[in-house]
């Protein structure tokens, strides 16, 4: 099982939810590809293009996206939404969420988790299942 890391890193808010998928993912047990610890793009030192193939391809590689929507970063919403074409299973990390969560966004993912609790058993139970199962959202939709 391997996981791709969707998450914007811009803001301590967005960090914090990118830091907690990366434990509760580290914990579960699961492989995964972050693209700001394993390729991310420095000016003068990488090549942009490069980088950016190398995120499709382990998109496309990946058995399951897990996604924060913290600060809706842009590149996050653009690999959800190839995942989502790709057929890939989302796994949305909505941190304290509440009300209403985005409605393309609910209905695109396998599970919207919003503490890192719930998180990390839905990994687990993943991990232990050797399968990426859903938890369909019952929540309000925007």
């Amino acid at each position: 099982m391997k996981a791709y890391v969707a998450s914007g890193w811009f803001s301590p808010e967005q960090e914090e939810s990118r830091l907690d998928i990366i434990s509760a993912l580290t914990e579960a047990g699961i492989e995964m590809y972050s693209p700001k610890d394993d390729n991310m793009h420095k000016d003068g030192v990488t090549n942009p293009k490069e980088v950016y193939f190398e995120n499709l391809q382990n998109i496309e590689n990946a058995d399951f996206i897990v996604a924060s929507t913290e600060g809706k970063d842009m590149g996050t919403i653009f690999e959800c939404g190839l995942a989502a074409g790709w057929d890939i299973p989302i796994v949305y990390y909505w941190k304290g969420g509440t009300g209403a969560f985005n409605l393309m966004l609910s209905q695109s993912g396998i599970a919207v988790h919003t503490d890192f609790n719930s998180l990390l058993d839905h990994l687990v139970g993943i991990k232990i299942q050797k399968e990426v199962y859903e938890i369909p959202y019952t929540g309000e939709n925007e």
